[in-house]
């Protein structure tokens, strides 16, 4: 993440720098792309843990149980995280102009 926010500085310099619009656009969707891909990534480990969670037996061991619901509150709140970055990204993108 420190290098996305490093890529996302030098993106705000070049547009506060006057580049052209078209360029600060391209650069801040490259940025976002592998932020994207895990967004993905998270999305269907979130549908993989569901489903593990959809199919435990009433009589599940708790600490089963247990794991899957910690394992889905941590992707949850790193697609969370992810979903604030996308949008960051967005906003600035916008800005440009």
């Amino acid at each position: 993440m420190f290098e996305l926010n490093e890529q996302l500085d030098e993106i705000r310099e070049l547009r506060e720098g006057g580049a052209d619009p078209a360029e600060v656009a391209r650069r801040f969707e490259k940025a976002k792309a592998p932020i994207e891909a895990r967004r993905v990534e998270h999305e269907q480990r979130v549908a993989q843990l569901s489903e593990r969670w959809d199919a435990l037996r009433a009589d599940a061991p708790a600490e089963e149980r247990r794991g899957i619901l910690e394992a889905l509150r941590q992707c949850v709140l790193e697609r969370n995280y992810i979903t604030n970055l996308i949008g960051t990204i967005d906003r600035e993108a916008s800005a440009h102009g």
